[in-house]
Protein backbone atom coordinates (compact mmCIF):
# COMPACT_ATOMS: atom_id res chain seq x y z
CA UNK A 1 0.00 0.00 0.00
CA UNK A 2 1.29 3.37 -0.74
CA UNK A 3 0.31 6.65 0.45
CA UNK A 4 1.38 10.35 -0.72
CA UNK A 5 2.01 10.98 3.10
CA UNK A 6 5.63 11.38 3.20
CA UNK A 7 5.27 9.58 6.61
CA UNK A 8 2.95 6.90 5.62
CA UNK A 9 0.85 7.83 8.75
CA UNK A 10 -2.46 8.46 7.04
CA UNK A 11 -4.75 5.19 7.65
CA UNK A 12 -7.42 3.69 5.61
CA UNK A 13 -10.98 2.40 6.74
CA UNK A 14 -11.20 -1.18 6.16
CA UNK A 15 -14.02 -2.15 8.33
CA UNK A 16 -14.38 -3.49 11.22
CA UNK A 17 -15.61 -2.60 14.75
CA UNK A 18 -15.25 -3.83 18.22
CA UNK A 19 -19.08 -4.31 19.41
CA UNK A 20 -19.33 -3.52 23.38
CA UNK A 21 -22.17 -5.85 23.22
CA UNK A 22 -20.70 -8.89 22.06
CA UNK A 23 -16.49 -7.93 23.16
CA UNK A 24 -15.76 -9.03 19.11
CA UNK A 25 -14.65 -6.99 16.12
CA UNK A 26 -17.24 -7.37 13.96
CA UNK A 27 -17.36 -6.25 10.16
CA UNK A 28 -20.13 -3.57 9.46
CA UNK A 29 -21.91 -6.32 7.83
CA UNK A 30 -22.00 -7.81 11.16
CA UNK A 31 -19.75 -10.66 10.23
CA UNK A 32 -17.57 -11.75 12.76
CA UNK A 33 -13.97 -10.89 12.00
CA UNK A 34 -11.51 -13.84 11.50
CA UNK A 35 -8.37 -12.84 10.24
CA UNK A 36 -6.59 -10.25 11.64
CA UNK A 37 -3.23 -7.73 11.23
CA UNK A 38 -2.67 -6.02 13.48
CA UNK A 39 0.57 -3.26 14.12
CA UNK A 40 2.39 -3.07 16.83
CA UNK A 41 0.31 -0.16 18.20
CA UNK A 42 -2.91 -1.43 17.79
CA UNK A 43 -5.38 -1.51 20.92
CA UNK A 44 -7.50 -4.24 20.54
CA UNK A 45 -9.26 -4.45 23.33
CA UNK A 46 -10.04 -0.74 24.10
CA UNK A 47 -13.25 0.36 23.42
CA UNK A 48 -11.72 4.00 22.86
CA UNK A 49 -10.40 2.92 20.08
CA UNK A 50 -12.67 0.38 18.46
CA UNK A 51 -12.18 1.14 14.67
CA UNK A 52 -9.82 -0.35 12.13
CA UNK A 53 -7.64 1.35 9.62
CA UNK A 54 -4.86 0.09 7.18
CA UNK A 55 -1.71 1.89 7.75
CA UNK A 56 2.05 0.93 5.81
CA UNK A 57 4.88 1.15 7.96
CA UNK A 58 5.59 4.51 9.33
CA UNK A 59 8.63 6.10 9.91
CA UNK A 60 8.55 8.50 12.65
CA UNK A 61 7.09 6.09 14.98
CA UNK A 62 8.62 3.06 13.96
CA UNK A 63 5.64 1.88 13.64
CA UNK A 64 4.95 -1.66 11.63
CA UNK A 65 2.53 -1.97 8.82
CA UNK A 66 -0.60 -3.52 9.54
CA UNK A 67 -4.25 -3.21 11.05
CA UNK A 68 -4.11 0.11 13.65
CA UNK A 69 -6.99 0.99 15.77
CA UNK A 70 -8.72 4.40 15.82
CA UNK A 71 -11.83 5.70 17.98
CA UNK A 72 -15.24 5.45 15.84
CA UNK A 73 -17.07 8.76 16.87
CA UNK A 74 -17.75 10.48 13.63
CA UNK A 75 -14.71 12.79 13.69
CA UNK A 76 -11.67 10.52 12.30
CA UNK A 77 -12.37 10.93 8.46
CA UNK A 78 -10.26 8.78 6.34
CA UNK A 79 -10.08 7.78 3.28
CA UNK A 80 -12.15 4.03 2.72
CA UNK A 81 -11.54 0.79 0.66
CA UNK A 82 -14.27 -1.00 0.29
CA UNK A 83 -15.15 -4.25 -2.27
CA UNK A 84 -17.49 -3.73 -5.30
CA UNK A 85 -18.47 -5.98 -7.88
CA UNK A 86 -17.64 -3.84 -10.48
CA UNK A 87 -15.39 -0.88 -10.68
CA UNK A 88 -16.89 0.56 -13.95
CA UNK A 89 -19.73 3.21 -13.76
CA UNK A 90 -23.01 1.61 -11.63
CA UNK A 91 -25.46 3.89 -13.84
CA UNK A 92 -27.80 4.74 -11.21
CA UNK A 93 -27.39 2.61 -8.70
CA UNK A 94 -25.94 2.13 -5.41
CA UNK A 95 -22.11 0.54 -4.52
CA UNK A 96 -22.84 -0.21 -1.53
CA UNK A 97 -25.85 -1.67 1.00
CA UNK A 98 -25.66 0.95 3.78
CA UNK A 99 -26.55 3.80 2.12
CA UNK A 100 -30.10 3.88 3.90
CA UNK A 101 -28.55 3.55 7.31
CA UNK A 102 -25.72 5.99 6.63
CA UNK A 103 -28.72 8.98 5.71
CA UNK A 104 -30.80 7.99 8.20
CA UNK A 105 -27.93 8.24 10.73
CA UNK A 106 -26.81 11.70 8.98
CA UNK A 107 -29.55 13.50 7.44
CA UNK A 108 -27.89 15.90 5.49
CA UNK A 109 -25.37 12.98 4.12
CA UNK A 110 -26.12 13.38 0.81
CA UNK A 111 -25.80 17.14 0.36
CA UNK A 112 -23.19 18.00 3.08
CA UNK A 113 -19.79 19.54 1.50
CA UNK A 114 -17.96 17.00 3.29
CA UNK A 115 -19.41 14.14 2.02
CA UNK A 116 -20.89 14.88 -1.44
CA UNK A 117 -18.26 13.03 -3.16
CA UNK A 118 -18.86 9.66 -1.31
CA UNK A 119 -22.37 9.92 -1.57
CA UNK A 120 -21.80 10.45 -5.54
CA UNK A 121 -19.91 7.81 -6.09
CA UNK A 122 -21.81 5.57 -3.69
CA UNK A 123 -25.25 6.30 -3.10
CA UNK A 124 -26.30 7.60 -6.25
CA UNK A 125 -29.47 6.19 -6.19
CA UNK A 126 -30.48 6.19 -2.77
CA UNK A 127 -29.35 10.14 -2.63
CA UNK A 128 -31.30 11.19 -5.82
CA UNK A 129 -27.74 11.71 -7.97
CA UNK A 130 -28.47 10.12 -11.33
CA UNK A 131 -29.14 12.28 -14.33
CA UNK A 132 -33.08 10.18 -14.60
CA UNK A 133 -34.91 12.62 -12.09
CA UNK A 134 -37.66 10.42 -12.00
CA UNK A 135 -37.88 9.56 -8.29
CA UNK A 136 -40.62 10.49 -5.81
CA UNK A 137 -40.86 12.91 -3.40
CA UNK A 138 -41.50 12.56 0.19
CA UNK A 139 -44.22 14.33 1.80
CA UNK A 140 -45.10 15.84 4.95
CA UNK A 141 -46.55 13.01 6.93
CA UNK A 142 -49.10 15.16 8.05
CA UNK A 143 -50.59 12.28 10.65
CA UNK A 144 -48.59 14.23 14.06
CA UNK A 145 -51.52 15.57 16.38
CA UNK A 146 -48.24 16.84 18.73
CA UNK A 147 -45.55 18.08 16.07
CA UNK A 148 -45.44 19.94 12.70
CA UNK A 149 -42.75 20.46 10.18
CA UNK A 150 -40.59 23.56 10.28
CA UNK A 151 -39.52 23.24 6.89
CA UNK A 152 -40.94 24.95 4.34
CA UNK A 153 -42.01 22.93 1.50
CA UNK A 154 -44.50 20.39 2.11
CA UNK A 155 -42.50 17.71 -0.32
CA UNK A 156 -38.86 17.48 -0.74
CA UNK A 157 -36.42 15.15 -3.21
CA UNK A 158 -34.57 12.47 -2.94
CA UNK A 159 -31.67 13.24 -0.46
CA UNK A 160 -33.45 16.21 1.06
CA UNK A 161 -34.16 16.79 4.84
CA UNK A 162 -37.94 17.50 5.85
CA UNK A 163 -37.55 19.26 9.40
CA UNK A 164 -40.11 18.96 12.77
CA UNK A 165 -40.78 20.22 15.78
CA UNK A 166 -42.88 19.34 19.05
CA UNK A 167 -46.14 21.65 19.22
CA UNK A 168 -46.17 24.43 22.12
CA UNK A 169 -46.48 22.48 25.29
CA UNK A 170 -45.12 19.03 24.03
CA UNK A 171 -41.83 17.47 24.43
CA UNK A 172 -39.80 15.36 22.11
CA UNK A 173 -39.28 11.68 23.91
CA UNK A 174 -38.11 9.73 20.80
CA UNK A 175 -38.64 9.46 17.31
CA UNK A 176 -36.46 12.28 14.69
CA UNK A 177 -36.89 15.66 14.22
CA UNK A 178 -35.04 15.74 10.64
CA UNK A 179 -35.60 13.14 8.04
CA UNK A 180 -34.37 12.61 4.92
CA UNK A 181 -36.00 11.54 1.54
CA UNK A 182 -35.34 7.91 0.18
CA UNK A 183 -35.70 6.93 -3.16
CA UNK A 184 -38.71 4.70 -2.60
CA UNK A 185 -40.77 8.04 -1.37
CA UNK A 186 -40.48 7.61 2.40
CA UNK A 187 -38.86 10.04 4.96
CA UNK A 188 -36.11 7.69 6.45
CA UNK A 189 -36.00 7.59 10.52
CA UNK A 190 -38.43 7.28 12.90
CA UNK A 191 -41.90 9.17 13.30
CA UNK A 192 -41.24 11.99 15.82
CA UNK A 193 -43.01 11.03 19.69
CA UNK A 194 -44.04 14.14 21.33
CA UNK A 195 -45.69 14.15 24.84
CA UNK A 196 -47.04 16.58 27.22
CA UNK A 197 -44.94 15.35 30.27
CA UNK A 198 -40.92 15.78 29.35
CA UNK A 199 -38.69 12.50 30.45
CA UNK A 200 -35.65 12.51 32.21
CA UNK A 201 -32.96 12.95 29.66
CA UNK A 202 -29.16 12.17 29.98
CA UNK A 203 -27.88 14.00 27.40
CA UNK A 204 -25.21 12.55 25.37
CA UNK A 205 -24.22 10.56 28.23
CA UNK A 206 -23.43 7.90 25.83
CA UNK A 207 -20.71 9.97 24.09
CA UNK A 208 -18.27 9.15 27.60
CA UNK A 209 -15.04 7.28 26.64
CA UNK A 210 -11.90 8.41 27.18
CA UNK A 211 -10.09 9.81 23.69
CA UNK A 212 -7.08 10.60 22.67
CA UNK A 213 -7.08 14.06 23.32
CA UNK A 214 -7.06 16.90 26.14
CA UNK A 215 -9.28 20.41 26.24
CA UNK A 216 -6.47 22.80 26.47
CA UNK A 217 -6.39 24.46 30.01
CA UNK A 218 -7.92 28.28 30.16
CA UNK A 219 -10.07 26.97 27.01
CA UNK A 220 -13.53 27.24 27.37
CA UNK A 221 -15.99 25.44 25.16
CA UNK A 222 -19.78 25.77 24.93
CA UNK A 223 -21.98 23.23 23.00
CA UNK A 224 -24.22 25.10 21.09
CA UNK A 225 -25.12 22.38 18.45
CA UNK A 226 -28.11 20.64 17.22
CA UNK A 227 -28.53 17.59 19.77
CA UNK A 228 -26.15 18.95 22.89
CA UNK A 229 -28.89 21.87 23.78
CA UNK A 230 -31.05 21.71 26.57
CA UNK A 231 -34.40 19.87 25.56
CA UNK A 232 -37.05 21.27 27.87
CA UNK A 233 -37.24 23.75 30.80
CA UNK A 234 -35.86 22.13 34.12
CA UNK A 235 -32.88 21.34 35.86
CA UNK A 236 -29.72 19.93 35.90
CA UNK A 237 -29.08 17.36 38.10
CA UNK A 238 -26.02 15.40 37.19
CA UNK A 239 -23.07 15.77 35.08
CA UNK A 240 -21.24 12.94 33.05
CA UNK A 241 -17.78 13.24 32.29
CA UNK A 242 -13.97 11.86 31.27
CA UNK A 243 -10.66 13.52 32.81
CA UNK A 244 -7.61 12.42 31.31
CA UNK A 245 -5.41 14.11 34.31
CA UNK A 246 -6.55 15.29 37.58
CA UNK A 247 -7.55 18.70 38.44
CA UNK A 248 -10.42 21.32 38.97
CA UNK A 249 -13.23 20.77 36.01
CA UNK A 250 -15.79 23.33 35.71
CA UNK A 251 -18.92 23.06 34.01
CA UNK A 252 -21.37 25.83 32.99
CA UNK A 253 -24.77 26.75 31.28
CA UNK A 254 -25.48 29.98 29.18
CA UNK A 255 -28.47 31.30 27.34
CA UNK A 256 -28.62 32.25 24.07
CA UNK A 257 -30.29 35.85 22.99
CA UNK A 258 -29.96 36.24 19.61
CA UNK A 259 -25.83 36.23 18.98
CA UNK A 260 -24.53 37.41 22.71
CA UNK A 261 -24.74 34.75 25.33
CA UNK A 262 -25.40 34.88 29.30
CA UNK A 263 -24.22 33.28 31.90
CA UNK A 264 -26.52 31.48 34.08
CA UNK A 265 -24.57 28.78 36.40
CA UNK A 266 -21.94 26.17 37.09
CA UNK A 267 -20.60 23.61 38.99
CA UNK A 268 -17.70 22.84 40.03
CA UNK A 269 -15.09 19.44 40.88
CA UNK A 270 -12.59 17.90 41.15
CA UNK A 271 -11.75 15.25 38.51
CA UNK A 272 -10.46 12.17 38.80
CA UNK A 273 -8.44 10.39 35.72
CA UNK A 274 -8.88 7.29 33.71
CA UNK A 275 -12.64 6.85 35.10
CA UNK A 276 -16.06 7.58 32.83
CA UNK A 277 -17.54 9.46 35.98
CA UNK A 278 -20.66 10.68 36.88
CA UNK A 279 -21.24 14.08 39.41
CA UNK A 280 -24.84 14.11 41.39
CA UNK A 281 -25.18 17.78 42.19
CA UNK A 282 -26.63 18.69 45.46
CA UNK A 283 -30.21 19.51 45.23
CA UNK A 284 -29.64 23.80 46.58
CA UNK A 285 -26.57 23.78 43.75
CA UNK A 286 -28.46 22.48 40.99
CA UNK A 287 -28.79 24.62 37.83
CA UNK A 288 -32.58 25.87 36.56
CA UNK A 289 -32.46 25.57 32.53
CA UNK A 290 -34.73 26.86 29.79
CA UNK A 291 -35.19 25.28 27.05
CA UNK A 292 -32.17 25.60 24.49
CA UNK A 293 -30.03 26.51 27.26
CA UNK A 294 -26.23 25.09 26.33
CA UNK A 295 -24.00 23.72 28.54
CA UNK A 296 -19.79 23.77 28.25
CA UNK A 297 -16.87 23.07 30.43
CA UNK A 298 -13.36 24.08 31.04
CA UNK A 299 -10.35 23.78 33.47
CA UNK A 300 -7.79 26.35 34.70
CA UNK A 301 -4.49 25.08 35.39
CA UNK A 302 -4.53 21.65 33.93
CA UNK A 303 -5.68 19.82 30.77
CA UNK A 304 -8.38 17.62 31.93
CA UNK A 305 -11.32 16.82 30.00
CA UNK A 306 -10.83 13.97 27.54
CA UNK A 307 -12.06 14.99 23.59
CA UNK A 308 -11.37 14.00 20.03
CA UNK A 309 -9.83 17.30 18.92
CA UNK A 310 -11.02 17.85 14.85
CA UNK A 311 -9.39 21.40 14.17
CA UNK A 312 -6.71 19.87 11.79
CA UNK A 313 -9.90 17.92 9.81
CA UNK A 314 -10.37 18.55 6.83
CA UNK A 315 -14.34 18.20 7.55
CA UNK A 316 -15.37 19.51 10.18
CA UNK A 317 -18.29 17.79 11.62
CA UNK A 318 -19.05 19.80 15.32
CA UNK A 319 -17.57 23.14 15.86
CA UNK A 320 -18.52 24.62 19.05
CA UNK A 321 -18.52 28.24 20.08
CA UNK A 322 -14.94 28.70 22.10
CA UNK A 323 -12.99 31.16 24.24
CA UNK A 324 -9.80 31.83 26.31
CA UNK A 325 -10.66 32.06 30.38
CA UNK A 326 -8.75 32.82 33.45
CA UNK A 327 -11.82 31.98 35.90
CA UNK A 328 -15.35 31.73 36.11
CA UNK A 329 -15.34 35.87 36.13
CA UNK A 330 -14.78 35.43 32.33
CA UNK A 331 -18.09 33.98 31.55
CA UNK A 332 -19.85 36.49 33.80
CA UNK A 333 -18.63 39.74 32.39
CA UNK A 334 -21.23 40.97 30.18
CA UNK A 335 -19.06 44.27 28.73
CA UNK A 336 -17.16 41.99 26.45
CA UNK A 337 -18.45 39.31 23.58
CA UNK A 338 -18.37 36.21 24.66
CA UNK A 339 -17.11 32.58 22.86
CA UNK A 340 -16.20 34.66 19.49
CA UNK A 341 -13.88 31.49 18.61
CA UNK A 342 -14.28 28.14 17.47
CA UNK A 343 -13.07 24.57 18.96
CA UNK A 344 -14.09 21.40 16.48
CA UNK A 345 -14.35 18.31 18.68
CA UNK A 346 -16.14 15.98 19.80
CA UNK A 347 -15.93 15.95 23.94
CA UNK A 348 -16.56 13.52 26.88
CA UNK A 349 -19.12 15.90 28.07
CA UNK A 350 -23.07 14.84 28.89
CA UNK A 351 -25.60 16.58 31.41
CA UNK A 352 -28.99 14.71 33.09
CA UNK A 353 -31.63 17.09 32.55
CA UNK A 354 -34.73 16.63 34.57
CA UNK A 355 -38.62 18.36 34.41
Amino acid sequence: MRNSNKDYQTGNWVSGELRSEYGLWLFDTGDPMVYFNWSTAAETTSLSYNCVELIAETQAHNEQGGWRTTSCDGTNMAPFICQVDNLKSTGCNDRIRTCPEAMAKFPDFCLHSGFQKTAYENCRRSCGLCRDKSFAQCFDPNNGTTYVRTSSASAVNVGYVMSFACKPGFYQTGGDLRRVCSSDGHLLGAEPVCETTPRVVDLKADKIRRRKETLAKNIAILLDHEGYRIPFDGKLTSWYYYCNTEGQLYFFVMRKTGSTYQYIGSNSLRCQPNWVMSYRVPTAEQISVLKSDVFGAFSINATLLSITDCDSASVKMLQFPAMNVTSLHDLQDSSRPLFSGQKCAVPSLGVRVEP
